[in-house]
C-alpha cells in the first residue's frame, strides 16, 4: 500500500527549494529533511556527495520528537521546540514546526564544521519558511 502525499506537488517543490536554499546557505549541512509526525519524508535536501539516510532520519525524527515532548511534559516544561544531538563528527538539530495544521518536523544533519548558533538560526528561519509553504 502506498502512502498518499502529505503536500501538493507544488508545495512539495517549494519545500524542496526552501531546503536547497537552507543547505546551500549554511556551511556544513549534509542533510535536511522535512518530516511528517508519523515519520515519513515530505521534502529533502542532500549535499553533493553526501550519503543519504533521509527515510531513516525521518522515521527516527518522529520517535525522538515524541520522546522530547514526553520528557518536557514530565518535567513541567511543556512542548519541546527543538532537540540537539552533538557528536564527535557533527550535529543533528530536530525542530518541531508547531505552527502548521499538520505536525511537521525539520531534521538537519551537519558536519562538525557547522557552527551551532548559525545552524539553529538557519533552522528556525527555514522552519518559518516551510510553515508558510505548507499552509
Amino acid at each position: 500500500m502506498r502512502r498518499a502525499p502529505l503536500l501538493s506537488k507544488t508545495a512539495t517543490e517549494c519545500a524542496n527549494r526552501a531546503l536547497l536554499q537552507l543547505g546551500e546557505s549554511s556551511p556544513g549541512i549534509q542533510l535536511a529533511v522535512l518530516t511528517s509526525a508519523d515519520g515519513f519524508e515530505v521534502a529533502c535536501y542532500r549535499a553533493h556527495g553526501a550519503e543519504s539516510a533521509a527515510a531513516k532520519v525521518a522515521a527516527m525524527t518522529s520517535s525522538l520528537t515524541a520522546l522530547a515532548d514526553a520528557i518536557s511534559r514530565e518535567t513541567g516544561l511543556r512542548n519541546a521546540h527543538n532537540l540537539i544531538i552533538e557528536s564527535e563528527t557533527g550535529t543533528v538539530v530536530l525542530l518541531s514546526l508547531r505552527q502548521t495544521r499538520q505536525p511537521l518536523s525539520l531534521a538537519i544533519v551537519a558536519s562538525k564544521q557547522a557552527i551551532l548558533g548559525h545552524l539553529l538560526w538557519a533552522a528556525r528561519n527555514a522552519g518559518n519558511a516551510l510553515a508558510r509553504i505548507v499552509e
